[in-house]
């Protein structure tokens, strides 16, 4: 599994700069094997009261041919625009 190479699960909060009043719920991940190995999450995040006010989408990529990663992140408003992306430093 990737994550056994990379170390250990995200911090999402952290990654994702979510306030502390705010609530973030990973809704979906899934992985991918091969020789390009891959672990996508989905997370929405909702304010203190209980409002929807972004999504996002996360992966971590390993080739293991090449022995090289990539990460990244994608954020989006309530509306579904894009506000913020990111690349996740891999341990």
């Amino acid at each position: 599994m990737l994550l056994e190479r990379i170390a250990a699960i995200p911090n999402f909060e952290a990654i994702f700069g979510v306030a502390a009043d705010h609530r973030l719920d990973q809704v979906r991940s899934r992985s991918r094997g091969g020789a390009l190995r891959g672990t996508f999450w989905n997370h929405e995040e909702y304010d203190a009261d209980g409002r929807l006010v972004a999504r996002y989408e996360s992966f971590q990529e390993l080739d293991t041919a090449a022995g090289t990663s990539r990460s990244g992140w994608v954020k989006y408003d309530a509306d579904g625009w894009v506000v913020d992306e990111g690349r996740i430093a891999a341990r």
